[in-house]
């Protein structure tokens, strides 16, 4: 089914995006949910296991922490002081 209606749509740019329009100016929640989801269907994750490939090794990887520890207070003053940036004060 779905491989069908991509493949439809994939020859017919004009179309496509006249769909597109239409969708965006009205979203539609269930269709939201549904293309949400199509990277769990079982289209995708067989065309996933061709496409990509297997990752062998795992890594650890530590960054030393090279800034402060972020707390309320020193978030507020960054954000002080970008306002007075913006704002030339």
């Amino acid at each position: 089914g779905h491989a069908k209606y991509a493949a439809y749509y994939l020859i017919f740019k004009k179309k496509r995006i006249e769909q597109f329009d239409a969708f965006m100016s009205n979203p539609d929640m269930d269709l939201c949910l549904k293309v949400y989801n199509i990277p769990e269907t079982a289209f995708v994750r067989r065309l996933t296991k061709v496409t990509f490939p297997k990752i062998a090794l795992h890594k650890v990887v530590y960054l030393p922490m090279t800034t402060e520890v972020l707390t309320l207070q020193n978030i507020q003053e960054t954000h002080r002081k970008f306002t007075e940036k913006l704002t030339g004060n």
